[in-house]
């Protein structure tokens, strides 16, 4: 609403008005004159409309991407604590940043703290219920809570609306939790649609070997990992 702008702001949705009135008064000879003059007025009153940032905001942007880096970096040398310190200061500051409480949650989940992922994925799922990637997470993190039954309703719906490249892990830890839970027919069929998706992948057959030798089809387990 209009009135719940602060003075700053109040200052610059007048000037906006003016420069729109300018555009529909003015010959196009002195518009470029009338508008520069405007426009310059905009700018110096600190406020950030029409896309533009304050320097403030930039400022602050220009850190977020530099911790966001600095938090991928530590992820990637598996200093998983640091990852996840980085990852909560841009979650705390904005919990809709799906990003950040995937990055945090992973991280949590790296560093052997899954309950606290499932906390954080918990909360993110409130806002957006349907993100196949925070749903992925969600079952990731409570396998590695030892909640497997409980992980196997987000992954399913999760592959059911879609996650990309990374189907395949999402079908692997589907396979897990039905394995974990005794349903080894459920566990070798996520895993023979993973195998759809990365055929050699050395996970998926560890994973399916395992399930094989939980069914007692040990020559069958023995057989996949030699192939």
């Amino acid at each position: 609403m209009i009135g719940a702008l602060s003075d700053g702001c109040s200052a610059g949705y007048t000037r906006a008005i003016m420069i729109t009135r300018i555009i529909i008064n003015t010959p196009r000879r002195g518009l470029r004159a009338s508008l520069a003059c405007l426009t310059l007025g905009l700018s110096l009153s600190g406020c950030s409309y029409f896309g533009f940032m304050t320097p403030a905001e930039d400022e602050q942007a220009a850190i977020d991407r530099s911790m966001r880096k600095v938090a991928e970096s530590s992820q990637l040398t598996h200093d998983y604590i640091s990852a996840a310190r980085h990852f909560e200061s841009l979650y705390n500051k904005n919990p809709k940043d799906i990003d950040a409480a995937l990055g945090l949650a992973r991280n949590l989940r790296y560093a052997g703290t899954p309950k606290r992922a499932v906390m954080v994925l918990d909360r993110s799922l409130k806002t957006t219920p349907k993100n196949p990637h925070l749903l992925a997470e969600q079952g990731r993190a409570l396998i590695a809570s030892g909640n497997s039954q409980a992980a196997i309703p987000p992954l399913t719906q999760a592959l059911k609306i879609g996650v990309g490249a990374d189907d395949w892990r999402t079908y692997s830890a589907l396979g897990i939790a039905h394995d974990q839970v005794g349903r080894h027919d459920e566990a070798r069929a996520a895993y023979d649609k993973a195998r759809l998706i990365s055929p050699e992948n050395t996970t998926i057959l560890n994973n399916l070997a395992l399930s094989l030798a939980m069914s007692e089809r040990l020559d069958e387990a023995v057989g996949l990992l030699e192939l």
